[in-house]
């Protein structure tokens, strides 16, 4: 391979930056500007801690909140753009993951599942194309995990893909690299914040706990649900929820069904027995 061109800057000589590749491909990892460290992520699980998590071991949490209240924001319209983020990101391509440490925040595929089928209906964002599938307002008359799997068969959900980001598969293209080490930590496996620290500790990074930060705390009272047990008649999964319930979202009882397990089995096939914690150098999670 020829040799790459380079740039001069004030710091020296750096690689010269490029926007392809699979680091650009929604949802893209975050790197850290300055260690072979990547996060892979995906919307709903636990994305905002992760984010706030990483945000504060780059001390961009204060950028962020004077950005905007919600941390997202900041990511897709600062960080992203950012020079650091592309040096990091192409210098990580590069290198094809050598000498590189992935860590993975991964959750149990039926329980994203449900999450996802709240989050459609909370924000609306899929309410067009459930109307015109399923022949009525469904902001008036709501939705079933049925109906919202049904909606999604036949949809290419994984990375790279067209669809909208929270509805596809947590794996990435980026995990297919020749990582050094690949950390994974699954939030409904692992309690995340110990799991966060001990990361920490192997990895030489300084503690950051995401509540210890007021901006967090502000988004969590916000976004996170509370789950509500399931006491009408019939199954769950049968049933037309809506946004109208608030933050309270009958969580448990549908994660729990057969259906939510079938549909994350064929949704997202591509999770199976790829996200459970572990350590590939066999440090921790053991």
């Amino acid at each position: 391979m020829p040799p790459q061109p380079r740039a001069r800057t004030g710091d020296g000589l750096i690689p010269a930056v490029r926007g392809e590749g699979m680091l650009f491909d929604d949802p893209r990892p975050l790197v850290f500007a300055d260690l072979p460290v990547v996060v892979s992520w995906s919307p709903k699980s636990a994305c905002t801690h992760v984010l706030t998590w990483f945000l504060a071991q780059e001390g961009l949490v204060d950028a962020a909140a004077y950005f905007d209240p919600w941390p997202h924001e900041f990511r897709g319209k600062v960080y992203y753009r950012s020079r650091s983020y592309r040096v990091a990101a192409t210098r990580l391509l590069d290198s094809g993951g050598a000498g590189h440490t992935m860590i993975r925040i991964t959750r149990a595929p039926q329980k994203r599942l449900v999450s996802i089928f709240r989050h459609a209906l909370r924000t609306g964002f899929l309410r067009a194309d459930l109307d015109a599938a399923l022949g009525r307002d469904t902001a008036a008359t709501g939705v079933s995990l049925r109906e919202f799997g049904a909606h999604l068969r036949g949809q290419a959900l994984v990375t790279p893909s067209a669809a909208n980001v929270h509805l596809r598969a947590q794996y990435h293209p980026v995990w297919d690299l020749a990582f050094d080490r690949v950390i994974t930590l699954n939030m409904d496996e692992s309690d995340l914040d110990a799991g966060l620290a001990a990361i920490e500790g192997d990895l030489g990074l300084p503690h950051r706990r995401p509540a210890d930060f007021a901006y967090f705390r502000a988004v969590k009272d916000r976004h996170y649900s509370r789950d509500m047990p399931w006491t009408a008649s019939g199954p769950v999964e049968e049933a037309r929820l809506g946004a109208e319930s608030g933050a309270d979202f009958p969580k448990s009882a549908l994660e729990r069904t057969a259906l939510a397990i079938e549909l994350a089995q064929e949704l997202h096939a591509v999770d199976m027995g790829r996200v459970a914690t572990g350590d590939s150098a066999g440090r921790l999670f053991r």
